[in-house]
């Protein structure tokens, strides 16, 4: 299978805010994404990917890069990745990440880090088969 891949515009907003609320299982506000989605758009720092199969969208990433004094360096972190369930266990995730990491390397981005919820067990699974180690814990406290 070819998954046809290419960085997001303007025109995919609809469906990376289908792709987004199923895989949050939330209905976000769409005019609020909308102006977080433009805004991303128009940064050097963010990188947004659609993946489609014989021209259905297929799946979204979403990377955001960053200067951390703590690494000396430019880090990328996946802030999203979602297949529809149609297209899952066909290597989509692992060629869309692929793929992300060739434009990483290009931009001298030393590494690449993803953080997932614990009770997606399957996700975890994912990331730990294609190369990535269980090396931090992360810590979340809400603010509203």
């Amino acid at each position: 299978m070819t998954l046809n891949i290419k960085p997001a515009t303007l025109s995919d907003f609809e469906t990376v805010y289908h792709f987004i609320c199923e895989l949050e299982e939330v209905s976000f506000d769409k005019e609020k994404m909308r102006v977080i989605f433009e805004e991303n758009l128009k940064s050097q720092k963010i990188i947004y990917l659609i993946g489609s199969y014989q021209n259905e969208p297929a799946a979204f990433l979403s990377c955001h890069l960053q200067n951390l004094l703590h690494h000396n360096g430019m880090i990328a972190e996946i802030q999203e990745l979602f297949i529809l369930k149609k297209f899952r266990r066909k290597k989509f995730g692992s060629i869309l990440i692929d793929y992300l990491i060739a434009l990483l390397k290009k931009k001298k981005v030393f590494q690449l880090e993803v953080t997932s919820n614990k009770v997606r067990t399957e996700t975890l699974h994912f990331y730990k088969s294609i190369g990535f180690t269980d090396s931090h814990i992360k810590f979340v406290k809400p603010l509203i």
